[in-house]
């Protein structure tokens, strides 16, 4: 139990003070009574998703993770899995007879001379896509993901989150003697931690989405579209919001620590770092989208294919040279 930091003399001297403290022990209490409880099961919460990407799980595990969460039947999101691989092989396979039969027509008509071993070619490595991306997206980067995780968390000492925590037991509010202080540090943690496992919650969903859809942005590959690439970005931004979140929890736990006491210009400082904390927090995925495109992964697709295009226009251009050099000599 904390010191009320209440001075019953001050009444006399100072009543508006008085009021005004008294009125803040009472929002501290109130804070403990209905903020601790809410704050087991939000931390409870964050240790769940954690768990739900599956490190240790085998290849299977994200798999039944969702059918732990959904529905007993793990077998209907197994079935769901090969419906869509089955579901990105009959796309690429449409999308290639397309190709082909645009190649035949402009071939006909002289409107451009496709290059078929291009458009087979295309259409064999979607196949391979459209298998392996369901792979490498849960056992490749959703593990590499919890691990760089547990790696984090393994470091993070006692500032580490633990399951069913509350804040009282996470913090150590009684060190702040100003009942304000206490006040105004345990609504931004609370607050922080419900956004942190909401936007828990948001990720597993988008997980899911772009787990089920991978096999179809792989057909994208047949036409050459930037597509695939895409969706890669937003696949490893929505991934590795875990660790940046987790991260930036940690950051936000040692920064209330070690807040200053009294309510002073350092106190409101630390107050305005913790709310840009949770603030970039909010951006998630984004921030990590905005990194990934600066470094020139969310536009690779587009250089190759630019890339190729002019490649393949040289090549034409030489090959159409030749054969008019070729036909002013036979005459």
């Amino acid at each position: 139990m904390c010191k009320s930091g209440l001075s019953f003399w001050k009444i006399f001297s100072d009543p508006i003070g008085f009021v005004v403290d008294l009125l803040g022990f009472v929002l501290d209490k109130i804070l403990i009574v209905f903020v601790d409880p809410i704050s087991t099961w939000l931390t409870t919460a964050l240790a769940t998703f954690v768990q739900l990407d599956g490190a240790r799980g085998g290849d299977n595990y994200f798999i039944n993770s969702i059918g732990t969460i959904f529905t007993r039947d793990k077998a209907i999101f197994t079935t769901l899995d090969k419906w869509f691989v089955t579901g990105g092989f009959t796309l690429a396979t449409i999308f290639f007879i397309v190709r082909i039969l645009k190649g035949l027509r402009d071939n006909l008509t002289g409107e451009s001379e496709p290059n078929f071993a291009e458009i087979v070619g295309s259409y064999a490595v979607s196949l391979v896509l459209v298998m392996a991306t369901p792979y490498i997206f849960s056992n490749f980067l959703l593990k590499l993901n919890v691990d760089m995780l547990n790696s984090f968390i393994s470091i993070s000492g006692t500032y580490k989150i633990q399951s069913g925590e509350s804040l009282s037991k996470m913090v150590n509010f009684c060190a702040l003697e100003d009942p304000w202080q206490r006040v105004f540090t345990r609504i931004i943690l609370f607050i922080a931690f419900a956004i942190f496992a909401y936007a828990s919650a948001m990720r597993y969903v988008e997980l899911i989405l772009l787990y089920f859809l991978g096999p179809l942005f792989a057909t994208s590959y047949t036409n050459r579209s930037n597509l695939y690439t895409t969706y890669w970005t937003e696949s490893i931004a929505v991934i590795f919001t875990q660790s940046l979140h987790f991260f930036l929890l940690t950051l936000l736990l040692m920064l209330i620590r070690n807040m200053e006491l009294g309510l002073n210009g350092a106190f409101f400082s630390k107050l305005i770092l913790a709310v840009a904390i949770v603030m970039v927090a909010l951006q998630g995925p984004k921030l990590l989208r905005q990194y990934l495109q600066g470094a020139g992964l969310g536009g690779a697709g587009s250089v190759v294919r630019s890339k190729a295009s002019q490649a393949m226009t040289m090549f034409r251009y030489a090959r159409s040279t030749a054969k008019t050099n070729k036909a002013a000599s036979g005459k």
